[in-house]
C-alpha cells in the first residue's frame, strides 16, 4: 500500500478491507459448525476445517493492512484529534473483546464445547461489527460535518490533492491544464503518483522507528508471555485473561492521555520507545523470582499505558508534518512500520521458550 496504494482509491481499499473482515470472521464459525462439524478430532474434516480457517486468518491479516493503512491515510489531512480518535478506537476494541471473553467464559465455561461457543461468539461479533463499519463508511461518514467542511476547504485550494475527495465525491476543483469535469478520483490518482517515498521517510523516520520499536517490545511480551508463560495457583485459568484485560485497559488509557498531554517531538518518542525495552528484562526477572500476581498486574498495566501513549503520539503527529498531498502516504507508511513491529515482535515472543 505504501508503494502502490495510489492506484486504488481510499474508498475501495477500505471497502475491500472491511469486506474481507466480514467474510472471514463469519466464515470461521460457518466452516467449523456447518461444513465440517468435527466429531472426530483426527478426522479429515477437521483437517480441512483447520486449513480453511487458517486461510481466513490470512485474509483477516491482509484486510487489516488495508483498513488500518487506509484509515490513517484518510485521517492524515484532518486535524490531529481525528487520527487520535482512530487510535483510541483500536484500544476500545481491545477492551471490548476482553470483556466479551470474560462473559463467554462465565457463560459457557472452560469445557471444549464452551470454548467453541466462545469462539463462535467472537467471530460472529467481529463479522457483524464489520458490516456495521461498511454501512457507517458508506452512508454516515461522508455526511459528517467535519468531512463536508474539509472537503469544502480542499475545493477552495483549487487543485491541491486531498484523499478526502473520494471516488464518489464529485468536486469542482480546477487544475491547470486539466480538463473541466475530471473526476476527483482521477485527480487523486494522478496527484498521488508524484509523491516520493524517501523524502517522506526522511522527515518521519523517528516517529516510524519509535512506533516500530514500541510494538516490537510490546508484542514480544503481549499476549504470548501473558497467556502462555505466566501461571497463578490462585487465579488459575482466569490469570492470563485478566492480565490481557489489564493490558488493554492500560492501552486504552494511554491512548487517551495525549488529549491532554501530547508529545510531538519525534526524538523524545524515539528515546522513549528504546527505554520501553526495559520491560523485557523486568518480565524475565519477575518470572525468574516468581513475583506475586499483583506485581505482574502492575507491570502489565504500565506496558499497556506506555504502548498506548507512544502509539497515539507517533501515529497522530507524523502525518501533520506534511501537506495534504503527502499526508496519506505518511499515514500509510506509519501503519507499515507499526505492523512490521507487531509482526516481528510476535515472532520474537518465541525466544521466551529458550
Amino acid at each position: 500500500l505504501v508503494k502502490f496504494g495510489s492506484s486504488i482509491s481510499l474508498d475501495s481499499r477500505i471497502l475491500f478491507g472491511f469486506s474481507g473482515y466480514t467474510v472471514s470472521m463469519l466464515g470461521v464459525p460457518f466452516v467449523d459448525k456447518v461444513l465440517f462439524p468435527h466429531n472426530d478430532i483426527h478426522g479429515s474434516g477437521s483437517l480441512m476445517a483447520m486449513l480453511i480457517t487458517l486461510s481466513f486468518v490470512v485474509v483477516i491479516a491482509v484486510a487489516n493492512g488495508f483498513v488500518q493503512g487506509s484509515l490513517f491515510g484518510l485521517c492524515g489531512p484532518l486535524p490531529l484529534v481525528y487520527t487520535g480518535a482512530v487510535v483510541i478506537g483500536t484500544a476500545v476494541s481491545g477492551v471490548f473483546i476482553s470483556l466479551l471473553r470474560i462473559c463467554t467464559k462465565l457463560g459457557f465455561g472452560d469445557t471444549p464445547e464452551g470454548l467453541s461457543m466462545g469462539v463462535y461468539v467472537y467471530f460472529s461479533a467481529g463479522g457483524i461489527f464489520s458490516m456495521i463499519c461498511i454501512y457507517l463508511h458508506q452512508k454516515v461518514m461522508p455526511n459528517l460535518p467535519v468531512m463536508l467542511w474539509h472537503k469544502k476547504q480542499e475545493d477552495m485550494k483549487k487543485g491541491e490533492f486531498s484523499p478526502l475527495l473520494g471516488k464518489n465525491s464529485p468536486s469542482d476543483i480546477k487544475i491547470h491544464e486539466v480538463e473541466e469535469g475530471l473526476s476527483s478520483f482521477e485527480i487523486q490518482k494522478s496527484g498521488h503518483g508524484d509523491v516520493k517515498l524517501f523524502p517522506i521517510f526522511k522527515r518521519l523516520w523517528m516517529y516510524a522507528l519509535a512506533v516500530f520499536i514500541g510494538y516490537l517490545v510490546t508484542l514480544s511480551i503481549f499476549p504470548g508471555v501473558l497467556a502462555e508463560n505466566l501461571k497463578s495457583p490462585t487465579l488459575k485459568s482466569w490469570y492470563p485473561l485478566l492480565l490481557i484485560t489489564v493490558f488493554n485497559v492500560g492501552d486504552m488509557m494511554g491512548k487517551m492521555c495525549p488529549t491532554r498531554f501530547h508529545c510531538r517531538d519525534g526524538a523524545l518518542l524515539f528515546v522513549f520507545s528504546i527505554m520501553r525495552g526495559a520491560f523485557v528484562p523486568i518480565y524475565a526477572v519477575f518470572v525468574q523470582e516468581q513475583m506475586p500476581d499483583i506485581s505482574f498486574f502492575v507491570v502489565t498495566y504500565c506496558l499497556g499505558i506506555t504502548n498506548g501513549f507512544l502509539t497515539t503520539c507517533g501515529m497522530s503527529t507524523a502525518p501533520t508534518l506534511f501537506n495534504p498531498k503527502e499526508s496519506e502516504v505518511a499515514g500509510t507508511m506509519m501503519v507499515f512500520f507499526l505492523l512490521s513491529g507487531l509482526s516481528l515482535g510476535a515472532m520474537s515472543g518465541w525466544l521466551w521458550v529458550f
